[in-house]
């Protein structure tokens, strides 16, 4: 039992700092295997779907979104080949994921 007004023990102070630092190990870790493998031809998800529209967006004008209009005007500028399109897509997600961690 208890002492009346106790709610048992407090998580110890070096907890937190711990599991910081392993989500943070995690982040890295992650990073570190989307950076190795962006001149590689491993295709986790649909890239190919993705790529193909980015390269022909007239071909695709009747889809649910024309979010691939926009990223090929975007990646036409650079006349984006594989590499550059990946590596637009991880500077994003990392940018965009670093102002949500900081938000």
């Amino acid at each position: 039992m208890h002492a009346p007004g106790k709610q048992g023990r407090a998580p110890s102070r070096w907890l937190e700092p711990v599991v910081q630092a392993v989500i943070g190990l995690l982040a890295l870790t992650v990073l570190a295997v989307m950076a190795w493998a962006l001149p590689r031809g491993f295709d986790i998800t649909d890239e190919g779907f993705y790529l193909l529209n980015f390269r022909y967006p007239a071909e695709y004008e009747a889809s649910v979104s024309t979010f691939h209009l926009i990223a090929a005007r975007l990646l036409g500028l650079t006349n984006a080949s594989v590499f550059t399109a990946r590596a637009v897509g991880l500077g994003s997600a990392v940018l965009g994921q670093s102002c949500l961690a900081l938000a």
